[in-house]
């Protein structure tokens, strides 16, 4: 399997510690800071998705076999 970028595990980094910030935000009652924190998530999320498809797609290359085969005819 192919590593993915760099820029995926730091967004995978960055959305885990805007969780935990909407978290503490929800038990301060901040709900706008917290509805701003989860708007900041779901966009990381975007992007995760999107490099995730970007890989799905370089691994889907078509391939193509060719079967070959030796047969001696009937006539022979």
């Amino acid at each position: 399997m192919k590593r993915l970028p760099d820029r995926y595990y730091d967004l995978v980094l960055e959305k885990d510690q805007l969780l935990e910030e909407a978290e503490e935000a929800m038990n301060r009652n901040d709900i706008p800071e917290y509805v701003c924190l989860k708007l900041k998530v779901h966009g990381i999320e975007d992007e995760l998705y999107k490099l995730e498809q970007e890989l799905k797609s370089d691994n889907n290359q078509k391939k193509y076999y060719i079967i070959t085969s030796e047969h001696k005819g009937v006539c022979e």
